[in-house]
Order: structure tokens, then C-alpha cells, then sequence
């Protein structure tokens, strides 16, 4: 079956509308409409019971709390003395109220932004809460913001950038070196370790422009069920912009190459695609900046 078929017969059926498709008997009638008979050689994507749950959730909050909040600029410069992160008016009962307000079924906490800056008890660097004022350094927000979600009906899911300025690892976690590799790649494992394994069930783990260092094991042994954002575990993808809105037709299938890139959007959209990699759309309230 042909794209171009595709898009111009499903539009006939008042389908080319449509972002998703949550039904595998439905995606399959879908096939039969199209074609006639559905072709038993042709690969086909259909979703797993945990990319069901999680497109069914629908809509999602991101809650985005680092030191370059003290800073009002865009990403953390790492200027802002530790003596100075003190959060003490800390309600995160009252970020979990703002989701349910606007209908979120799940919170996307950024426990780790691109400084480096760690939002829970960790002890693989310095750089973070724990060396803080902030009740007398046993402070850690993702427990706050996790108890809040079990208070509301929430689902947790977290950001964990792969990049850290104050280490000095790139994009992806890439370091300029392979002895720095080899450090970094260990610090993020136990990094991603300690998160993956405290803080209860969660529902998504972003990993921010895909991740270099590997992770797959440690998502496979403590969040099976977690959808996966980019990465080469990706089990969802971005889908390319940061303005609030897919593109139409957005496909959720993608070529099995594409889906191993860990990078892939929705303008890899394929419906002849033999993965399903369903998008996530995401958007800043303070447009176009995240701080």
C-alpha cells in the first residue's frame, strides 16, 4: 500500500484527521477498508498495551524547576550559589492541583535540566539539592512531587538530561574524551539508578536529544512499563516543534531505522511503517521560552 493511497483513501473516509489510533481490531479494519483484503506480508505497527495507556492519558504537564529559576534566564548558567537555592513557600500539592485544574492526567518533572543540577538526594555530585539550605540539605523535590501525584491520582514521569554543563558532557552526554566518557557514563547510570528505583511507578522518562550513555537494561529492569522519550529506547518520539501542535496527517508509524535513531519526529512519519512510535507534543506557557 502506497502513502500517497493511503492519505488520499482514509481522507475519502473522513480519517486523514486523526493523530492516533488506540485499537489494534480498529487499525485493521482500517487496512481492510483501504485495501480490500490486508496483506499478510506487509508489516504492521500496532501499539503496545503500555503506548495504549499512555496515548489514552492524553494530556500532560511538565514541570520545569532548576537553578536558572532563581537566574530568569533560559538555561542554567551556573552562577547562582548553592547558598542561595532555599525554596521554603515549596508546595508541590499545589503544582499537582494546576495539572488536575486543566484536565493532565501526569506530571513531567525535570529532576536534571541541562546544568547538571540534581533536584533529589544524590550523592554522584555536588550540584544539587542536597548541598543546599533547603531543609538543612534533606530536601528532594521529586519525592515532594511524587508523594503529590499519589495524593492527587497523578502519574510521575521525569526528565533526566542526558547533558551536563557542570560535568562538561554535550548533547546526548557526549564528553570530549573517553576517560570523561567512561566517567560521565557511570555518574548518569547511577544517576538514572537512584531515580528509576525510589520514587515509585512511573509513566514516561525523558531523555532530552537521545542519550549516548547506555540505559536500556536499567529502564528494562526498574520501568518496564515506562514510555521512553527519544533515545535508542525510545518507545515514543517529539514531534519536532515546540509549538503546541502536530502536523496533519501525523502518522504514528515510522521505518524500524528511523525508530533506532533515538531522534526521530514526526516528519519521519511513515504509515507503511513497521514501528509504532506514537509523537508527543509539547509547549511552554511562557512562548517562546521555557523560563
Amino acid at each position: 500500500m502506497k502513502r500517497r493511497e493511503l492519505i488520499i483513501r482514509s481522507a475519502q473516509l473522513g480519517m486523514a484527521s486523526a493523530l492516533r489510533w488506540t485499537v489494534p481490531t480498529a487499525m485493521a479494519g482500517i487496512v481492510r477498508a483501504v485495501s480490500g483484503e490486508p496483506n499478510a506480508s506487509m508489516p504492521r505497527a500496532l501499539p503496545t498495551a503500555d503506548q495504549i495507556a499512555w496515548q489514552d492519558l492524553e494530556l500532560g504537564m511538565f514541570v520545569h524547576f532548576a537553578p536558572n529559576t532563581w537566574q530568569d534566564t533560559e538555561s542554567d548558567n551556573l552562577t547562582t550559589p548553592l547558598s542561595e537555592i532555599n525554596p521554603k513557600n515549596l508546595d508541590t500539592d499545589q503544582w499537582a492541583q494546576t495539572a488536575i485544574s486543566f484536565g493532565a492526567k501526569y506530571i513531567v518533572f525535570v529532576a536534571k535540566h541541562q546544568g547538571g543540577f540534581c533536584m533529589w538526594q544524590t550523592k554522584t555530585t555536588d550540584y544539587s539539592i542536597r548541598n543546599t539550605p533547603w531543609r538543612g540539605g534533606h530536601g528532594d523535590v521529586l519525592a515532594d512531587i511524587a508523594a503529590s501525584c499519589r495524593k492527587y491520582g497523578l502519574k510521575l514521569g521525569v526528565y533526566v538530561c542526558p547533558r551536563d554543563d557542570h560535568f562538561g558532557a554535550k548533547t546526548g552526554g557526549i564528553c570530549k574524551t573517553p576517560d570523561l566518557q567512561a566517567r560521565y557514563d557511570a555518574m548518569y547510570r547511577e544517576q538514572l539508578t537512584e531515580i528509576l528505583s525510589r520514587y515509585g511507578e512511573l509513566v514516561e522518562v525523558w531523555f532530552d536529544g537521545s542519550t549516548a550513555t547506555p540505559v536500556s537494561d536499567l529502564l528494562a529492569k526498574h520501568q518496564p512499563h515506562a514510555m521512553v522519550f527519544q533515545g535508542p529506547s525510545a518507545t515514543i518520539r517529539w514531534v519536532g516543534n515546540e509549538d503546541g501542535f502536530a502536523p496533519n496527517p501525523c502518522w504514528n508509524g515510522i521505518d524500524r531505522a528511523e525508530a533506532k535513531t533515538g531522534t526521530a519526529t514526526s516528519l519521519n512519519s511513515d504509515p507503511d511503517g513497521d514501528v509504532w512510535l506514537p509523537n508527543e507534543v509539547d509547549v511552554s506557557i511562557r512562548r517562546p521560552e521555557w523560563f
